[in-house]
């Protein structure tokens, strides 16, 4: 878990990606009520599919990223625990059958990067991941997290970046809680039998950064 978010925020799995608590660095899991997202852990993590060498190839190194930016090594760094389903299962690259997965932080710690690449079975089943996954994420859509009496509200709109050369989407997260907001940049690519997810963390929207970094990923498919 990292503090350094906006004040009161804190962010798990990496660097602020795929599940909100809001402050105390999470003793349980978020509470939810109607109309808020199923926090992921109350099920075991799942079992992470044994990385490939190719898939590890693929994933984003330092030498792509900005001068400073460095690989987050901590561990749990990655872990999923406590994120709401809509938001894990799109880390997870849900359905693939070997996965590799990397998380970059800047020198401040944020903006913040994590890749997950999976492979699927037959490239049909990749394809139709993004459909699946999608929808996963938009079920995040005008959702709450809540811890002791402070709330956050999730939302999930279209970013507009082009997805070249085949299947996919990309979609902008929001936090907001205590009057302030963080936000992730999602790119969800699928080439082949190959499928990365993308994600830029930054309490600042509409970085041109983000989108010229999402499309070196895409391309290393």
């Amino acid at each position: 878990m990292r503090r350094g978010s906006p004040s009161g925020v804190v962010i798990v799995a990496s660097m602020a990606l795929v599940g909100v608590l809001l402050t105390g660095c999470g003793t349980g899991a978020p509470s939810t009520g109607r109309g808020s997202a199923p926090p992921h852990a109350s099920s075991p993590p799942p079992a992470r599919p044994h990385p490939s060498a190719r898939l590890r190839a693929v994933l984003l190194t330092t030498a792509q990223l900005p001068p400073g930016w460095t690989r987050d090594t901590a561990t749990g760094a990655l872990d999923t625990k406590g994120t709401p389903a809509c938001l894990a299962s799109l880390l997870e690259v849900h359905g693939s059958t070997t996965r590799a997965e990397a998380a970059f932080l800047s020198s401040s710690g944020t903006p913040a990067v994590v890749e997950s690449v999976g492979r699927f079975a037959t490239p049909a089943r990749a394809a139709a991941s993004v459909g699946v996954l999608r929808a996963d994420l938009r079920a995040c859509d005008d959702r709450t997290v809540s811890s002791g009496p402070l709330r956050g509200t999730i939302t999930v709109a279209t970013l507009g970046w082009p997805v070249e050369g085949g299947p996919g989407f990309d979609d902008q997260v929001t936090l907001a809680a205590n009057q302030q907001r963080a936000y992730l940049d999602i790119e969800y690519a699928v080439r082949g039998s190959l499928a990365m997810f993308y994600g830029w963390e930054s309490p600042s929207p509409d970085l041109p950064e983000a989108q010229q970094l999402a499309s070196v990923a895409a391309a290393r498919l």
